[in-house]
Formats: structure tokens, C-alpha cells, sequence
């Protein structure tokens, strides 16, 4: 379990990193669209916060042989990838409306 809690955090690195990139890229966005990259980013970084934590305090919760710790990383999997496609979504607008005018 240890490769896909590894595979989790990269994918919230990403996210992390199309987020800054979204906000530093120049032009109009809807605000909407702020909103949803911020959010996001915002738990994908408390995810990153939160496993860092884990591994400092108590690394065999992560590497738990229970069912509940397995389950527990492959739902934060699902997460990531879930939030790995909004965002793509959301950036992929953007990249398609640049040339329009904001309304």
C-alpha cells in the first residue's frame, strides 16, 4: 500500500502544480473557475500536509496491514484522480475560451 499512498501524493503534487500554474497564467477567467482551483488545491495541500504527518507521527498507519488502512489510502486514491480531472476540466476551459471576451 505504500506505492499507491506514494502514487496519491504525486497526483496531489500535480494537482498542486496545475493550480499555480492557472493562477499565474495571465488573462480573464470566471470567478467560478478561482473558486473550484482554489478549492481544490486547498484540500490536495492538506492531503500532502496530513500524510506528511502521518509518516512523522505513526508510519505503520500508512503501511497498516488492516482493512481499514488500505481502504482508507485507495479512497484518498479515488480523491485524487476526482480531483485531477476537475481540474484538468477547469484549466481546459479556460485554455479553450482565451481568445473570448470576458462577459
Amino acid at each position: 500500500m505504500l506505492i499507491v499512498a506514494i502514487i496519491t501524493t504525486l497526483i496531489h503534487g500535480f494537482i498542486l502544480f496545475r493550480a499555480v500554474v492557472f493562477f499565474r497564467t495571465p488573462g480573464a477567467v470566471r470567478e467560478s473557475d478561482k473558486t473550484a482551483v482554489a478549492s481544490i488545491a486547498l484540500l490536495s495541500f492538506l492531503f500532502i500536509l496530513a500524510m506528511s504527518l502521518a509518516w512523522m507521527e505513526h508510519p505503520p498507519l500508512i503501511l497498516s496491514q488492516q482493512l481499514s488502512g488500505p481502504m482508507f489510502i485507495a479512497y484518498n486514491l479515488a480523491v485524487a484522480i476526482m480531483f485531477a480531472g476537475q481540474i484538468k476540466m477547469v484549466t481546459d476551459r479556460r485554455a479553450e475560451h482565451a481568445c473570448q471576451s470576458p462577459s
